[in-house]
C-alpha cells in the first residue's frame, strides 16, 4: 500500500510542477442591455351577447364574455390603451348603421385598474398584468337585425 500512496503523491507533485511559472491572467467582460418591452398575449378572445330588445351586442349581456389578455412589462412607464372597435368585422350591411361602439376595461395583477373606457390611457406596473376587456355596440336607433356579428378591440402596449 505504501508504493500506491507514493505514486499518487508524485503523480500531485509532477501535476504542481507542470504550471508554467509565468502565467498571466485576463478578464473577458460580457455587457449586455435589456430594452423596455411590452409583450401581449390573448388568453381568450370575447363573446358578444344580446338584449332582450336586440338593441345592444355586448360582452356584459347574458350570455357574453369578456376577452382577457396578459400583459408583461419589464420597465416603468409602459401604458396599455384599448382602442374601441370603429364598425363590425363581420355582420349584415346594416350592422353599422345607428351603432355606436365603445371599450371598456379593468386590470389585475401587476396593475390594478377599474372600468376605465376604452379612451383612457393607463400606466402599467412591471409584471405581469390581465386585463379584462368588455365590447358593447348599442343601436341608437332601430334593432340589430338577424346575422352574425364580429367586432375587433385593439389593445396596445407601448413601451417609452
Amino acid at each position: 500500500m505504501k508504493p500506491l500512496k507514493f505514486i499518487i503523491l508524485a503523480g500531485a507533485a509532477s501535476a504542481m510542477l507542470s504550471v508554467p511559472a509565468s502565467a498571466v491572467d485576463q478578464n473577458v467582460n460580457f455587457r449586455g442591455v435589456v430594452n423596455d418591452s411590452c409583450s401581449l398575449v390573448v388568453l381568450n378572445d370575447g363573446l358578444l351577447g344580446v338584449s332582450s330588445d336586440q338593441t345592444v351586442l355586448s360582452s356584459k349581456e347574458a350570455g357574453g364574455l369578456r376577452g382577457r389578455v396578459s400583459v408583461v412589462t419589464n420597465g416603468p412607464g409602459n401604458t396599455i390603451e384599448i382602442i374601441s372597435p370603429s364598425g363590425f368585422s363581420v355582420g349584415p350591411p346594416s350592422a353599422d348603421l345607428n351603432t355606436v361602439f365603445e371599450a371598456e376595461y379593468s386590470a389585475s395583477g401587476g396593475t390594478i385598474l377599474s372600468n376605465l373606457l376604452g379612451v383612457v390611457v393607463s400606466i402599467l406596473g412591471i409584471g405581469t398584468t390581465t386585463i379584462e376587456i368588455d365590447a358593447t355596440a348599442t343601436k341608437t336607433s332601430g334593432a340589430f337585425e338577424s346575422g352574425a356579428y364580429e367586432l375587433i378591440t385593439v389593445v396596445r402596449c407601448v413601451a417609452p
